[in-house]
């Protein structure tokens, strides 16, 4: 577990140990950057900078994909703190923020809908981050997944 500052909120924490920063400038677009550095506890599965191609990037950073780029981060957010101590050996069925089902399985090690936990159990104040191997994305409508592909 990596310590935090007592008053390091999880955005703070993010940008402190690195390799998350497009998924930052993605949940400041998104709005969401109040929402983390708040008192309220989060788990924030953030995928490594690495996780996004260019192609996709591009397109979640239009503007006519602002409610696409919204939906994919808060797929990433847990309301409350879990601790991959937690999970050992247990499969959990949980929802995100955006509402979608995540399931986390820890059998040999974890995973939340097939992206590994790379960086787990980095501690903040208000939370908790594990770095993931892959973007996890919402129920996506035709015309969206579309729009990913080409």
């Amino acid at each position: 577990m990596q310590a935090a500052a007592p008053d390091e909120t999880l955005i703070q924490l993010a940008r402190r140990v690195g390799g998350f920063d497009v998924f930052v400038a993605m949940l400041e677009r998104a709005g969401l950057v109040e929402t983390l550095s708040g008192a309220n506890k989060h788990t924030l599965f953030a995928p490594a900078d690495d996780s996004f191609d260019k192609p996709t990037l591009a397109k979640l950073n239009r503007d006519d994909q602002a409610e696409l780029l919204v939906a994919m981060v808060k797929v990433h957010l847990v309301v409350g703190q879990v601790l991959t101590a937690r999970l050992k050996g247990r499969r959990i069925r949980g929802a995100s923020l955006e509402g979608a089902e995540l399931v986390i399985n820890s059998a040999r090690v974890v995973t939340v809908n097939g992206a590994t936990v790379v960086r787990p159990d980095l501690i903040a104040c208000n939370g908790v981050i594990h770095g993931i191997d892959k973007v996890l994305w919402p129920k996506l409508s035709p015309e969206q997944a579309g729009m990913l592909r080409g």
